[in-house]
């Protein structure tokens, strides 16, 4: 009877043991973070708010929570998971109701449409995929004008978003994703900041053409 007993009470503690092992070999599959540097500047101010990108179904949907907080004058916080990576960072939009014209001059621009971008100061016609932001941002360094003057330091990025709603919120997510990452990996680059819109800058039409002007030959 002691044997069986003695076997029964071994039975449980080596169970007990291997489930002790499972939970904190679980425990120990640490989420990693990515944090752009607003994200962390802004974090304790009273006005700062969180949203869970995860929780929209798309774009628009996020851009009307984004647009009612900016109304109330918050600092919106963006917050996603991919993977095991939860990705922070803040966005900006503009209030429908403020008669406020925001102004983003002395600024390097970048556009974003769905997953595709191009710098507006080059070929609209030509875009590229988010992923290769690494190379439109070479081509800005690369130019004097789109630093201060007489630095090396290069004005803040202003990114203007616009992802469709026939995309799901994913398609917002692997954009975010690519920005964040990017821009965390080299802290010798500029500032940025997200601008989400209801419309894409790419679908603006190049001015028309000069007027003729009769009579009026130029050599």
């Amino acid at each position: 009877m002691k044997n069986w007993l003695c076997i029964i009470v071994l039975v449980f503690l080596i169970c007990g043991c291997g489930l002790g092992t499972d939970k904190k070999s679980k425990l120990a599959i640490a989420t990693t973070e990515i944090t752009s540097n607003d994200y962390l500047d802004n974090f304790n101010k009273a006005n700062f708010k969180i949203i869970e990108i995860d929780s929209f179904k798309n774009f628009s949907a996020l851009l009307n929570e984004m647009k009612k907080l900016s109304c109330s004058k918050k600092i919106i916080g963006l917050n996603f998971k991919d993977n095991d990576t939860v990705f922070k960072l803040t966005g900006l939009a503009n209030c429908p109701t403020n008669d406020q014209i925001n102004c983003y001059f002395r600024r390097n621009v970048l556009i974003v449409k769905n997953d595709s971008l191009k710098n507006i100061s080059g070929d609209l016609s030509k875009l590229v995929h988010i992923k290769n932001l690494d190379s439109e941002i070479l081509k800005i360094k690369a130019k004097d004008h789109n630093y201060y003057y007489n630095t090396d330091t290069l004005k803040p990025a202003l990114i203007h978003l616009h992802i469709q709603d026939n995309y799901p919120i994913a398609k917002t997510k692997e954009v975010l994703k690519q920005i964040v990452t990017r821009f965390k990996k080299d802290t010798t680059l500029f500032n940025y900041n997200i601008l989400f819109e209801d419309f894409s800058h790419l679908d603006i039409p190049a001015p028309p053409p000069p007027t003729e002007l009769k009579g009026v030959h130029l050599n």
